[in-house]
């Protein structure tokens, strides 16, 4: 019997990109230093957490579950400190429709 083909060269244990995670923030989870990484990409990082942005599906509250410190709720937008280890959950889960890192304060 031949030995089933293989397609894949992928070794790597790390989740693949979820489409509703931010690529400055999926390089957070991804980095093998993410303090620094976090550093180099103008990202807010604290105690293994980072600073984001949650953008709600229309009607949806913050899923259970998830360690968010919130600071500021607008909206279906919140916030706050998510654990790095959680991005990629919470990006996926079917109330939140974005993760991303909250906008620069722009000049008035």
């Amino acid at each position: 019997m031949p030995e089933p083909t293989r397609t894949g060269t992928a070794t790597t244990t790390q989740p693949s990109h979820p489409p509703n995670l931010d690529q400055r923030l999926y390089g957070v989870v991804t980095a093998d230093n993410r303090s620094e990484y976090a550093s180099k990409a103008g990202l807010a990082y604290d105690n293994r957490s980072v600073q984001v942005v949650v953008e709600l599906t229309s009607g949806a509250s913050l899923p259970e579950g998830y360690d968010v410190r919130v600071e500021l709720r607008q909206g279906q937008l919140v916030q706050g400190y998510v654990a790095v280890d959680q991005l990629v959950g919470l990006s996926r889960h079917e109330n939140v429709s974005a993760v991303r890192p909250p906008k620069e304060p722009q000049p008035t």
